[in-house]
This record gives C-alpha cells, sequence and structure tokens, in this order.
C-alpha cells in the first residue's frame, strides 16, 4: 500500500500489537490508518505501564494513526457504568 500513490489511507490494523510495526512504516509514506478495534492504550497515550512512547511510532512527528475503539481503561469504566473523576 505504502508504494501505491493511489492509496492514501487504510483500515486497520485488526489488533493492537500490529500497530507498532506498521504505524511507523505508514507514518513515513503519509498513509492515514484508521483502526476499528485497536485499544492498547499505548498506541496513542504515554504511560508508566508502556513499554513504546506513542511518539516513537511516528517518526515524521505528524500524527497518521486514529482509532475508533477506545483504549482498554476506558472500556472497563464503561462496562462498569462509573464514571472516572476529572
Amino acid at each position: 500500500m505504502v508504494d501505491d500513490s493511489r492509496v492514501l489511507g487504510m483500515i486497520g490494523p485488526y489488533v493492537s500489537y500490529v500497530g507498532y510495526p506498521t504505524i511507523p512504516v505508514a507514518n513515513r509514506a503519509d498513509l492515514a490508518m484508521i483502526s476499528p478495534t485497536n485499544s492498547n492504550a499505548c498506541l496513542t497515550q504515554a504511560g508508566p505501564d508502556c513499554a513504546t512512547d506513542p511518539s516513537s511510532l511516528r517518526p515524521t512527528g505528524r500524527n497518521n494513526y486514529f482509532r475508533i475503539q477506545p483504549p482498554d481503561a476506558a472500556q472497563g469504566t464503561a462496562m462498569a457504568g462509573t464514571r472516572r473523576a476529572t
């Protein structure tokens, strides 16, 4: 996909762990990615439990990766029917 100039974006990856190697490749190629299923917070949010800082997945400094699925922590809160204090 990155070699075809007609491709502007992709839906995926399907699983979060595939995002780690593919986001930087797509980022360098200026290919937009939108995942309907990724929930690993470390793909978009830095945190103490993250082995990889999300900014390192974007070598150009531009954000090309978006997801529809909320991160794992937000899903648990939603399923429990509780609200986090702000």
